[in-house]
């Protein structure tokens, strides 16, 4: 997996910390990306990082 963008791993860190529910058209095009790649994940109206993502951010996933 690629490094990621500056954009995408603050995308991804804001989401681990709080689920997110709301992204301006600029920050949803990188979500969607960020999904496409398996390290984001759409529940509801709330995004989530997935396993993988968090992984990549250094967290412990018990």
């Amino acid at each position: 997996m690629s490094q990621l963008r500056e954009n995408d791993y603050a995308l991804l860190e804001l989401s681990a910390m709080n689920p997110i529910s709301y992204l301006p058209p600029f920050h949803l095009s990188i979500a969607e990306e960020l999904s496409e790649r398996g390290l984001l994940r759409r529940q509801g109206m709330q995004w989530h990082p997935t396993i993988s993502g968090l992984r990549l951010l250094g967290r412990v996933v018990h």
